[in-house]
């Protein structure tokens, strides 16, 4: 007879646990952002499916409690920005906004010079902001770069360009 494993049994496996305020390193499978994940099969529902279960969500809803179904945008943020940490006494519920406002103050998203696709330069946005402080349309700056004007009109309220 095959042995049963329990998901607890699972999650502890793939966790390297040091002291009680140091990060607890997932060790098992991660996506490429850094993030920990296990499948497992859950309930006789899925017939046999497996279900990729982020390691830090687990973590939490093991130590702290099941994150009720109806809550589909709440987040488990991370206090140590580190994804692959599991502590417990580091992660917390929070929404969208708060993950993500996390994530610009931990120097971690990808606006502006920093993402790799960005079709303006900081020089360019500078120059843009100037213009449409003279009086420039965002469709008339956009041209002169060779972008849209919602481009424009984003990098230059900065919702989507920061230095």
């Amino acid at each position: 007879m095959a042995r049963v494993t329990t998901i607890e049994d699972k999650f502890w496996s793939k966790v390297a646990k040091r002291g009680r305020d140091d990060c607890w390193e997932w060790t098992g499978t991660k996506t490429d952002q850094g993030y920990g994940y296990l499948h497992l099969r859950i309930g006789p529902r899925y017939a046999g499916k497996q279900k990729k279960i982020p390691a830090h969500r687990l973590s939490y809803e093991l130590h702290h409690g099941r994150i009720l179904p109806g809550h589909a945008g709440v987040f488990v943020r991370h206090s140590c920005n580190n994804p692959g940490c599991c502590n417990p006494a580091h992660l917390s519920l929070g929404t969208h906004t708060d993950n993500m406002r996390d994530m610009v103050e931990a120097g971690r998203s990808t606006s502006g010079a920093k993402n790799p696709k960005a079709k303006l330069t900081l020089e360019q946005v500078e120059a843009a902001k100037e213009l449409r402080r003279v009086g420039w349309t965002y469709k008339r700056i956009g041209k002169v770069f060779g972008v849209h004007l919602a481009t424009i009109e984003c990098a230059v309220k900065g919702k989507t360009w920061a230095a």
